[in-house]
């Protein structure tokens, strides 16, 4: 692994500490929520550059597996919103499920995946995502207000992965290295959460 790999693991992780200062599940949610919108458009990107890697042909393929992305995070958002209680022990859980991934997505990468796995990847990784928001936004909010703010941290969380996926990390230090920085800011995303629970 690149050096730039270490220190972004480390970083994430002081920055996780710092948050927990607070206790508060409202920042927690927050970091969060900016946490897994960087993950998953991770996961995409991994997803479809893996695609190419192996089978070399991802244009045809491209509509399948980002209509399958979206259908997991649309059923992801059904089962979120009808699940109930105990959503700070939720949100570190599907936050450790989302840290799992692309470790999972890569040594499935390194034994040669199949085509016809890949949207059956593309389902499960927005799965995760589609959950997660919902349970954010009931922390984020506790029944009260809009979620249009979280939205927008989720967002600017994409908007930064999409650009240091895209033209640095994976160009420059390859799908593991990658792998890993999603890894550890999804789980430094855990540490203001069960500090939040614990409060």
């Amino acid at each position: 692994m690149e050096p730039f790999g270490y220190a972004a693991i480390l970083g994430a992780i002081a920055l996780a500490l710092i948050l927990t200062v607070r206790r508060r599940p409202k920042e927690a949610s927050a970091f969060a929520a900016g946490a897994m919108g960087f993950s998953m458009i991770g996961l995409e990107i991994l997803l479809l550059l893996g695609f190419q890697a192996l089978h070399g042909y991802v244009y045809h393929q491209l509509a399948m597996l980002i209509a399958m992305f979206m259908t997991g995070m649309a059923a992801g958002s059904w089962l979120g919103l009808r699940s109930s209680g105990h959503d700070l022990g939720r949100l570190a859980a599907v936050q450790c499920a989302t840290a799992a991934a692309p470790v999972l997505l890569c040594l499935l990468l390194e034994r040669h995946a199949a085509a016809f796995l890949f949207p059956v990847l593309a389902l499960a990784c927005g799965l995760l995502g589609g959950y997660q928001f919902p349970v954010a936004s009931r922390v984020f909010f506790a029944g009260k207000g809009s979620p249009g703010s979280l939205y927008a941290l989720d967002l600017a969380g994409s908007s930064l992965g999409a650009v240091l996926f895209s033209a640095w990390l994976i160009p420059l230090f390859g799908f593991w290295s990658a792998a890993l920085v999603m890894a550890a800011m999804s789980l430094a995303s855990v540490l203001p959460v069960l500090r939040a629970q614990g409060r």
